[in-house]
């Protein structure tokens, strides 16, 4: 139904779960994805959870390389990992550069948000160390053209 009415199907899936290892369910990911060529389809959280904070960049660019309507959404536990306590992990800088018109940043916040302004700072450290264009892409551009400016 999205990809017949041109809709962002969001995937709210980890990549793996306590037991199964960080990677265990790629494979149900890539199946979708293999059926779903003509659909963007973001992934909430790049499917880094609490569980397996991994710096997953070289399967991520395996994914974006691989799909090409495949969209990465960093939030939750990936913001922490792409930018925590002042650090900013150049890994996932030379993935969203590489790939810029394919991250963009959401909330996934449940319950309190009292966080929002640690995360924003992390989020502000981290789009600062991008070139303009992928700045600017990464932080609005991108989410505007997926959800509102499709044609």
């Amino acid at each position: 139904m999205c990809a017949r009415h041109d809709v962002p199907l969001v995937v709210h899936q980890n990549s793996g779960s306590t037991g199964q290892g960080p990677t265990a369910y790629i494979p149900e990911l890539e199946e979708l994805l293999g059926r779903s060529p003509d659909l963007d389809i973001v992934w909430a959280h790049g499917g880094v959870n609490e569980e397996h904070v991994i710096s997953p960049t070289a399967m991520l660019d395996r994914l974006l390389g691989d799909h090409r309507r495949l969209h990465i959404d960093i939030s939750w536990a990936t913001t922490e990992v792409v930018s925590a306590h002042d650090h900013v992990a150049h890994d996932w800088l030379d993935l969203v550069a590489a790939h810029p018109d394919r991250f963009l940043w959401g909330s996934d916040s449940v319950g309190s948000f009292d966080d929002i302004p640690g995360i924003a700072h992390r989020i502000a450290a981290f789009l600062d160390q991008l070139p303009a264009p992928a700045r600017d892409a990464v932080a609005a551009g991108n989410a505007r053209w997926l959800f509102f400016e499709r044609g």
